[in-house]
């Protein structure tokens, strides 16, 4: 395979659009002002196969892609009421072995699932994240990077 049926490979498992589409439809119905920018103007998606570039925090920059998601999707959990089950008892023992609430609201998100009309707000996300993938914003060029590792990493 040469290159680029190698990234389009990869695009064909990761639901990249799906994730920015519901990390969206997320941020409308919280009326997320952190978002607002991708409402009406999605960002282009590029899949780059390889590690990521260390991130580098700029305390100035006005958009961190990653909390931000990371805060919108706690927002977004933190609206609805569940059903009721004693299963989320285990909503902090899952964080403590997953160390990710993405994944935690995932797994319990079939409780959840009739407050929302998005159909499965985090089943892309898992899908980048069994991949190992990583993702940053560019800003500057309005492009969400997803960066996958090589293929013969994973297999």
């Amino acid at each position: 395979m040469n290159e680029l049926e190698v990234i389009e490979y990869w695009k064909s498992l990761i639901k990249d659009e799906e994730f920015l589409y519901n990390v969206i439809e997320m941020a409308k119905s919280l009326d997320d002002e952190y978002f607002y920018k991708f409402i009406n103007n999605p960002p282009k998606i590029q899949v780059i196969e390889g590690t990521s570039p260390k991130k580098v925090t700029d305390e100035y920059s006005e958009f961190d892609f990653d909390i931000g998601v990371y805060e919108l999707m706690h927002n977004y959990m933190d609206e609805m009421i569940g059903e009721e089950s004693n299963a989320v008892l285990f909503r902090e023992p899952l964080y403590q072995m997953a160390c990710s609430y993405e994944i935690v609201y995932y797994v319990l998100w079939p409780l959840y699932k009739n407050e929302s009309e998005i159909e499965d707000p985090f089943k892309a996300f898992i899908e980048l994240w069994k991949l190992n993938a990583k993702y940053s914003f560019d800003i500057e060029n309005n492009i969400l990077n997803i960066w996958i590792p090589w293929k013969d990493e994973i297999d």
